[in-house]
């Protein structure tokens, strides 16, 4: 089978395309693409085979499999800038392609706007929730944003502004390279709202943050009432404190790529930061009560955490674990009573160098990692976090203690052990 060849139109209508790209269509016995884009390249006659990108977009791997000879797949802007090359090295990674590229709706808009490109963090909305954004909105960065049609611009605007960010520069280009292309701007985003104007569905958002954040945004840990609980007083219930949460976190040492397992996770309290430190890894929270479920499902909304956050409504039982992928780092926070099988099975699953995390506020639950820790010959890392909050009692300052938490980190050896005893 010839290799694909993905052809990427820019933005501009008729396509403005390289030779390399030209020949590659020329050349093809069929050309996949949708009705816009057929529309960019009819002044090039081409003799192809045309067929529409199929609907869903499930079946693209099937078609271009059963077409015999040259194809050719078109692609909106650049096929490799949050487009289909993407798409097909994620989905398809057996269909190898060679890619043609051209130029992208945010390259044009910053360029328009005589932005500096690799300053720009560009994410997609584009059948993504508008919480993806949350965690981007960081002082002083400018963001580049593909949307659709639930993240129009306007959505866009009464999202952040709904957060408390002021002074927010902003702008919009639709139908970019078009004859009809526009590109408006303006000083806050308070004033996009207010003139509300009706933006065709080809746009791209840019926006320019302030060098200071609200005054209650999160800038390094999450506090407490921020999140959502299984209680009616904001920050309590069913959540690691953020004090215990912050040395949770560097027991936990979350690396931005690996895979990790939250047994026990409660209402999301070290999940969601854990999650939030992550770019192409994964969080599996699991957590059964309900209530704390609910939360945790309100809390994985609230800070956009739809990829990074896996959340699972069960009991962690060893059929369970069975269907997860293996993790590298596991933190166990709620066991009902289970510890002591729980700590084997994930053992069990930890790679050489893998970390185990686990918590243990009960006299039974710090006497199972006592034993876990013999039976397996380990030198955990072990500690006890007293913490004292300070409130007022007739006017005066008092520190009122919490329950004491104890932690521990095994890292698994490269090893076997042999009677409980390092070999």
């Amino acid at each position: 089978m010839q290799p694909l060849q993905v052809v990427s139109l820019g933005i501009e209508s008729p396509a403005v395309l390289s030779r390399a790209a030209y020949e590659a269509i020329k050349q093809a016995d069929h050309i996949v693409g949708s009705a816009r884009q057929f529309d960019m390249v009819t002044h090039l006659d081409l003799p192809a085979r045309q067929h529409l990108l199929p609907r869903p977009l499930d079946d693209l791997g099937t078609l271009l499999r059963k077409l015999k000879g040259q194809v050719a797949l078109l692609a909106s802007g650049d096929a490799l800038f949050y487009g289909i090359g993407n798409t097909l090295k994620m989905r398809w990674p057996d269909i190898t392609f060679v890619s043609h590229p051209n130029i992208s709706s945010v390259q044009a808009l910053a360029h328009r706007l005589q932005e500096n490109l690799h300053e720009l963090t560009t994410i997609s909305l584009h059948g993504r929730p508008l919480s993806r954004l949350y965690n981007a909105l960081v002082p002083g960065r400018q963001l580049a944003l593909l949307t659709d049609g639930n993240t129009h611009p306007l959505a866009i605007a009464e999202y952040v502004s709904a957060l408390g960010w002021q002074n927010v520069r902003c702008a919009v280009g639709e139908r970019l390279g078009y004859p009809e292309e526009r590109v408006t701007q303006w000083d806050s985003l308070n004033a996009l709202i207010a003139t509300a104007p009706d933006f065709d569905a080809l746009n791209v958002v840019w926006l320019a943050l302030p060098d200071r954040a609200p005054e209650a945004w999160a800038r390094t840990a999450l506090t407490d009432t921020q999140y959502q609980t299984d209680h009616a007083t904001p920050g309590q219930g069913m959540l690691t404190k953020q004090e215990v949460r912050q040395q949770v976190l560097a027991m936990l040492d979350p690396h931005p790529t690996e895979t990790g397992w939250d047994i026990g996770a409660g209402c999301g309290g070290v999940s969601i930061e854990w999650a939030r430190r992550l770019t192409k890894g994964y969080v599996h929270a699991i957590e059964h009560h309900p209530e704390r479920f609910d939360a945790l499902a309100t809390n994985q909304g609230r800070f956009g955490l739809d990829r990074q956050l896996v959340l699972h409504d069960a009991t962690a039982t060893a059929s369970l674990l069975a269907t997860l992928p293996d993790p590298t780092v596991v933190f166990i926070g709620g066991s009902d009573g289970a510890l002591d099988d729980l700590l084997e099975q994930v053992w069990e699953r930890l790679p050489v160098g893998g970390r185990l995390i686990a918590s243990g506020v009960t006299e039974p639950s710090q006497a199972c990692l006592t034993r876990f820790e013999s039976q397996h010959g380990l030198d955990g890392h072990w500690c006890r976090i007293d913490i004292s909050r300070g409130s007022l009692l007739g006017g005066q300052r008092l520190l009122r203690p919490r329950l004491p938490v104890t932690l521990v980190r095994f890292i698994k050896p490269d090893q076997p052990t042999e009677q409980g005893l390092p070999t």
